[in-house]
């Protein structure tokens, strides 16, 4: 695990959650800009759902946890509210959701009346390959010029 972070849920804490999930990734050795990028708003939205809707009338915390391998980022974002079945004071408009769907690789949520887990999944892209190793259009590699 690159993060385990536990922060309020205040806005404040939104920027917190995003850099530290980049910056560790980045450390990582992630440099895929785009990927990056991806994991930031969607790290944005998830973390910030859980500040806007997770605790309407009480003070919380949200857990961030994120994890790398060779093949694909994770990150999960937890709450002890309220859970997504609750009347939300700020219904939004729902964009946040086909965000993090068109984002993603996959995504889950579990959530009931003791709060709500959302689990994150990037798809690391492959390293491109060696021109030396490249298929031509019969599958036989390509002789370099």
């Amino acid at each position: 695990m690159i993060v385990k972070q536990r922060l309020p849920a205040k806005p404040a804490s939104l920027r917190l959650a995003r850099h530290a999930t980049i910056d560790a990734l980045a450390q990582a050795g992630v440099v895929d800009h785009e990927l990056l990028a991806a994991v930031a708003v969607a790290v944005s939205e998830t973390f910030g759902n859980a500040v806007r809707h997770a605790y309407p009338d009480a003070l919380g915390d949200v857990d961030l946890m994120v994890e790398c391998d060779a093949t694909q980022i994770s990150v999960t974002v937890a709450d002890t509210g309220v859970g997504i079945n609750h009347p939300p004071r700020d219904a939004g408009l729902g964009l946040g959701i086909q965000l993090i769907g068109d984002l993603t690789t996959a995504w889950t949520v579990d959530s009931d009346g003791t709060g709500t887990t959302v689990c994150l999944r990037f798809a690391m892209n492959p390293a491109p390959a060696s021109p030396e190793l490249s298929p031509n259009v019969h599958g036989a590699p390509e002789t370099p010029i």
